[in-house]
Order: structure tokens, then C-alpha cells, then sequence
């Protein structure tokens, strides 16, 4: 069975292949290949956008606004069993009572609006160092490849089966770093195409999980993180 992780990495790496798959297909096509390479990223957003009409609600959305009969029917559609859902029902308002007590007792307005929080995230110095600390961490990883997930109070690691890292900057601009070794434009995108492929095949550090190599590492890294994988294929 997959972790969400295992899923997450196996999407990122089909979507990066299909970029380039995308670009090499209207690489000849002329002075309008640009538009197109843009329009060919409206193919799988419009069955997306389709699709988030048929997606259940946020059971804490709907809770936040008293609506938890509302809230305990989307539950049902994301929990295996009423059971599940009810406890998961209650889990959330408690926790949206404690969020509560907690805005109220830091001197913030419980009943805050969008854009009164987007403000806050400027003007109150806690947030505001939050808010800077993140944006950091997030611009850092896309640049090195290094992904960290934060989780509060603290950023630090997860347990291994949720750390991950790609290398997001030769993804964004493989052909671009391919085109500047002197080869050209074509060839470059049959580079960038090559690395999409190399990109969807077995990581050789067992740190990022692969389509290719999903299956046969699916349920240890699931069940037992990265860290023995990692181990046992470094040396290679």
C-alpha cells in the first residue's frame, strides 16, 4: 500500500515527465511552439478544476461556521466508517475550541476575517518572524532540493516516511542549463526529456521514492521509513 508520500513523489514524477514530454512534442512547431508549450498545461488542469466540484468540503471549514451536521456528512466521504468520522468530528472541535482559547488569550480577535489575518501576518512580531522563517525554508528548498516540512512550534524533521527532497531547480531548468553547454534548443529538450525519464527510475539513494521503484519499496518505506534504504544503497 502507498504512503501519502509514496504517492506525492510518484505524482511530482510523472508530472515532471510529462512537462517534458509536452515540450519536446511542440519543439519544431515554429514561432508559436512558446504557446503552445503554455497551453499544454491546461490539459490536466481543466479535468482538475472539473474535479474539485465533486470534492467533499472541508469538515473544519464547515465546523468553524457551525455547520457540523455538514461537517459530519464530508467525514463520512473521508473516513473509512462512521465511527472514524465521529471521532475525527470531535477531534477537530476540540481543537478549534483550544485554537480559541489560545487566539483569545494572545490578545488576537477570535472572529478574525481573511484579511485581517493576512495583516496580522505583518504586523504581529510572532507571526511576522513565522512568516518570514517559512518563506525562507520554502524559496531555500526549491533552490538546493532540499524539502523540509514544517511542524509546529518547531521547524524539524518528520519521522523518515515523510522527508523527501528533490532537485527542483534542474527540473524547472533543465533545458535551459542543457542549452547553455552550447548544445541546441531540439537537443536540449531531448536532454530535458532524458532527465525526466532518469527522474521516474530508482533513486539510487532510496531517499526519494520513484514510480519505477515504488513497487518493489512501497511497503518498507512505508511501514519503515527512508532510513534503511538510505543505508543500504549509499554506498552506491
Amino acid at each position: 500500500m502507498f504512503s501519502k508520500l509514496t504517492r506525492f513523489s510518484f505524482l511530482c514524477s510523472i508530472g515532471i515527465f510529462m512537462g517534458t514530454c509536452a515540450n519536446l512534442a511542440v519543439g519544431k512547431t515554429g514561432d508559436i511552439s512558446w504557446r503552445l508549450q503554455l497551453a499544454s498545461a491546461f490539459i490536466p488542469a481543466v479535468p482538475i478544476v472539473i474535479g474539485i466540484f465533486f470534492c467533499p468540503e472541508s469538515p473544519r471549514w464547515y465546523l468553524k461556521k457551525g455547520k457540523y451536521l455538514k461537517a459530519y456528512n464530508s467525514l463520512l466521504r473521508l473516513r473509512n466508517t462512521p465511527m472514524q468520522a465521529a471521532r475525527d468530528l470531535y477531534y477537530m472541535h476540540c481543537l478549534l475550541e483550544q485554537e480559541k482559547v489560545l487566539v483569545e488569550e494572545s490578545g488576537l480577535k477570535a472572529s478574525s476575517t481573511v484579511f485581517t489575518r493576512f495583516v496580522e501576518l505583518f504586523t504581529v512580531p510572532r507571526i511576522r518572524r513565522a512568516t518570514w522563517a517559512s518563506g525562507i525554508v520554502m524559496i531555500a528548498q526549491q533552490m538546493c532540493g532540499s524539502e523540509f516540512s514544517p511542524n509546529p512550534p518547531l521547524y524539524r524533521w518528520r519521522n523518515a516516511n515523510e522527508r523527501h527532497a528533490t532537485v527542483n531547480i534542474i527540473a524547472f531548468y533543465s533545458s535551459t542549463i542543457f542549452e547553455a553547454s552550447g548544445i541546441d534548443a531540439y537537443t536540449a529538450l531531448w536532454a530535458s526529456f532524458g532527465f525526466g525519464l532518469i527522474n521516474v527510475c530508482p533513486s539510487s539513494q532510496g531517499h526519494s521514492s520513484r514510480p519505477l521503484s515504488d513497487i518493489p519499496t512501497a511497503f518498507p518505506f512505508s511501514q519503515n521509513g527512508q532510513d534503511d534504504l538510505l543505508t543500504t544503497t549509499f554506498k552506491f
